[in-house]
């Protein structure tokens, strides 16, 4: 009888989490009868609704099991939830205190944690979404008082920021291209469309020339 309660608020804790972790609805859930409802669901579905995904989902469904006192229940855990308006108040300084240079995941985690703001933040309370990682490296260059392990966290999410920006570069040049060759397909002159660009004619078809080679060298 004990067996089957341990393993029935491992189950509850484990299932409240991840139902916050991952469902896109969770904050539509205003009302704790509600949230109970889906906990209890969710419990039912899963082949082993009582083993956990991840390291952190172990870690924030025992906090939250603790939390919860002597009686753990689909409705206690929902109302814990809704009162702490998410998962955030789950995860400890410590958590992400100790400098991982390389792991994005934390890296990402722990500038938000730090620098997250409005809805970013409102995002990282409820579900440990991180802000964007380019907001986050930006946050992290601003601030004077930035220490190694802030540094080596902005350092790491570095090559990801970089990669969106070329990618986004690439889709522009895409564009600009099917602007320009429409244009010419209308018989629109080079001059006109340098005034579009605010360069000469010349440079409009250097320009063309040039986008020409950067996507044809891009989709080999």
């Amino acid at each position: 009888m004990t067996y089957h309660r341990n393993v029935q608020d491992d189950a509850v804790a484990v299932q409240a989490v991840r139902l916050f972790l991952s469902s896109p609805q969770v904050s539509d859930y205003y009302d704790r009868h509600e949230l109970s409802s889906a906990i209890e669901r969710a419990c039912d579905q899963a082949d082993y609704p009582d083993r956990p995904v991840d390291e952190r989902e172990r870690t924030l469904a025992a906090r939250l099991r603790e939390a919860g006192g002597g009686y753990v229940s689909t409705y206690s855990l929902a109302q814990l939830l809704l009162e702490h308006r998410g998962v955030g108040w789950l995860l400890r300084d410590q958590d992400l205190a100790e400098p991982r240079p390389g792991d994005r995941i934390w890296a990402a985690q722990f500038l938000t944690a730090r620098y997250a703001t409005g809805q970013d933040a409102e995002a990282w309370r409820r579900q440990l979404h991180p802000m964007p990682v380019a907001a986050a490296v930006a946050a992290a260059r601003a601030d004077t008082g930035a220490d190694q392990t802030i540094r080596l966290a902005a350092l790491t999410l570095v090559p990801i920021v970089r990669a969106e920006q070329e990618a986004l570069l690439a889709e522009l040049d895409d564009t600009e291209l099917a602007l320009i060759t429409g244009l010419k397909d209308a018989k629109t002159t080079f001059a006109r469309i340098g005034e579009a660009l605010a360069i000469s004619r010349q440079g409009a078809e250097q320009r063309k020339a040039r986008l020409e080679k950067r996507t044809m060298s891009t989709t080999r």
